[in-house]
């Protein structure tokens, strides 16, 4: 179950587990301490903070039986504004997550002094460059995630790009639960970038399968995938670059801008854009 942004006031899903037959239970208000992720993760607990944020799952024998059970949890929130320009974000007057600044991490490469040498420049040309934000649409939705329980040890068969990163911040989360757990690199399909780090239904299958002791199995709908898997690209680019009368490049000053979304640790692509704008040198 997913929301837009907004107050999470009450999540009731009493008469889900009334429904006969089938439904094992349901896991709301899952928070676990991520690095640069919002403390409302994997689960929105008291702030929704993103359209297709998790608010609840349904641990059921079969998916029917699940979406059945969805239907039947009741969820109170109060709307949110919401913040969609990263340059209206940039400015911090409307607080987008958790009431904290919008600005999730900022950094200076320098080289030289672009200054002076724009301020000697013959030719300055001044652009602004969006590049937008892409959504890697493998064929196949995201899934083919199963984790086993087996006697304090978690077996994971996960469609990911880096099974070791899985693990680590799988054992970090749930180090007090099991003893260890074995991440299996399943058939990874396309992923284009968007499979390297754990997402939210990584770690909620994992809780579900450690405290109902049983294998869960998850695979998302081509909806879900759309609405939840990160997307790439976004990013603003105020440039100014100096050159001689005859073509000679001698400056190049960029302010770059790049939307993260409600977490950070996607700045390293800011980093590598920073790092390569300036070309072979």
């Amino acid at each position: 179950m997913q929301s837009p942004h907004a107050r999470l006031l009450r999540v009731d899903y009493e008469d889900a587990l009334k429904i006969p037959g089938g439904v094992i239970g349901v896991i709301t208000g899952l928070n676990i301490n991520v690095e640069n992720r919002p403390r409302n993760f994997p689960m929105a607990k008291d702030e929704i903070l993103y359209v297709g944020q998790p608010i609840a799952a349904v641990v059921a024998e079969d998916r029917y039986k699940a979406y059945d059970a969805l239907d039947y949890i009741q969820v109170d929130y109060e709307p949110l504004p919401a913040v969609v320009n990263p340059e209206e974000a940039v400015k911090d007057d409307v607080k987008a997550v958790e009431g904290i600044s919008n600005i999730g991490y900022r950094w200076t490469y320098r080289a030289g002094n672009p200054e002076e040498e724009l301020g000697k420049s013959d030719v300055v040309i001044e652009a602004k460059l969006e590049i937008g934000r892409v959504y890697p649409a493998a064929m196949e939705p995201r899934g083919g995630l199963l984790s086993v329980y087996q006697e304090g040890r978690l077996t994971v068969y996960a469609s990911t790009q880096a099974p070791h990163y899985m693990r680590k911040f799988l054992l970090d989360a749930f180090k007090s639960y099991v003893s260890d757990i074995r991440v299996v690199q399943a058939d990874t399909g396309g992923a284009f970038g968007s499979k390297m780090f754990p997402y939210p239904e990584d770690y909620i299958v994992t809780y579900a399968s450690i405290i109902y002791r049983r294998p869960v199995k998850w695979v998302a709908t081509r909806r879900e995938d759309l609405l939840s898997t990160y997307h790439s690209r976004a990013q603003i680019h105020r440039i100014k670059a100096g050159f001689t009368r005859n073509g000679e490049w001698r400056a190049l000053i960029d302010e770059l801008i790049i939307d993260l979304g409600v977490a950070t640790h996607g700045y390293y692509l800011a980093d590598i854009t920073s790092t390569l704008i300036t070309g072979p040198l």
